[in-house]
């Protein structure tokens, strides 16, 4: 049985926010933790769908953009250019899930 904290997991690549909470060959899911705005990319390989937990900011999908807060769901397809900015004073906190699993050569800024 693997029951752990996450103030317990190390960042992921050394990503202040990032952690890694599970990794296969198949998907991965990430926790983050942003007080920061994440910059433009996209994922050649790897579809993403992002939960927002706590917080409320802008995400930026290709050309567009829209108000996102707690309890939005936000599918981003590979091949999509996408960022996500804080707003307020509040953390901004989600979830990730990749699929395939993130894999950091997969990037493109």
């Amino acid at each position: 049985m693997d029951i752990r904290n996450i103030s317990e997991i190390e960042s992921f690549n050394g990503i202040d926010g990032l952690t890694r909470l599970l990794s296969n060959n198949c998907n991965s899911l990430s926790y983050v933790i942003q007080g920061f705005e994440s910059k433009r990319h996209m994922h050649k390989k790897s579809d993403e769908i992002y939960l927002i937990v706590r917080g409320h900011g802008i995400t930026y999908i290709n050309d567009e953009s829209k108000e996102i807060a707690s309890g939005d769901r936000i599918v981003v397809p590979k091949g999509t250019y996408h960022y996500f900015e804080r707003r307020g004073i509040d953390t901004f906190e989600m979830i990730v899930l990749s699929c395939p699993a993130f894999d950091s050569s997969d990037v493109s800024f």
